[in-house]
């Protein structure tokens, strides 16, 4: 019991240590330095509601949301994250990279309370899940989240995001969406990136950006 007293205590201040910043978690937990845009990316998915974040390909940008998903998780109880992609496959390509960082550390790995292919389960009550959109968003219509994050958004259906995606955020008062993906047409999430009535935080970032 006092054990497990001790252990509960260094989480509390882990969590006091790291509460206000994804940054300094990714410092302090994984080593990870990230670079300028990196650091800015991740403070505004921080504070932000609406994020949209246009990155070139090799660029980090899924180091980025998998660091900051699982800052997410692991400072705020039952926090609901839900990673929605095009196909399972491509879900599941950041699903995976969350749970290499969480087993590069101990706290984290000691946190997660049940892990499968498709969700971690933590024992504050959080919770991360990667689903695909499929063709006509059938398999995740009624989800509910907290943070919504759409990887590879300029290959999701216009359809699907209002339809399906945008309702799981509704009845959150702070429910946030993440857009992340490379533009290719004028859909959602070109709008979002460029449209005079976008509501969202534009990161983007190309190899010219992230060379200086």
């Amino acid at each position: 019991n006092r054990m497990a007293e001790q252990q509960g205590n260094l989480v509390e201040e882990k969590i006091e240590e790291i509460r206000g910043s994804p940054v300094d978690f990714v410092v302090s937990f994984f080593k990870f330095i990230p670079y300028d845009f990196q650091d800015k990316f991740l403070e505004d998915c921080a504070v932000q509601k609406r994020i949209c974040g246009l990155f070139a390909r090799q660029s980090g940008k899924t180091e980025c949301i998998a660091l900051y998903c699982l800052w997410e998780a692991y400072t705020l109880n039952h926090n609901s994250i839900l990673i929605v992609a095009p196909t399972q496959r491509q879900s599941s390509e950041l699903f995976q990279r969350i749970r290499l960082w969480i087993n590069r550390n101990k706290i984290m790995k000691n946190e997660s309370l049940n892990e499968t292919q498709t969700q971690i389960i933590f024992k504050n009550g959080s919770r991360i899940q990667s689903l695909p959109a499929g063709h006509d968003g059938s398999t995740i219509r009624g989800k509910t989240a907290d943070i919504l994050i759409m990887e590879e958004a300029g290959y999701l259906k216009d359809s699907i995001v209002n339809e399906v995606l945008m309702p799981m955020i509704a009845s959150k008062p702070n429910g946030k969406i993440i857009k992340i993906g490379t533009g290719k047409r004028k859909n959602h999430f070109y709008e979002s990136c460029f449209g005079n009535k976008s509501n969202y935080v534009l990161h983007f970032y190309d190899y010219k950006t992230m060379l200086e």
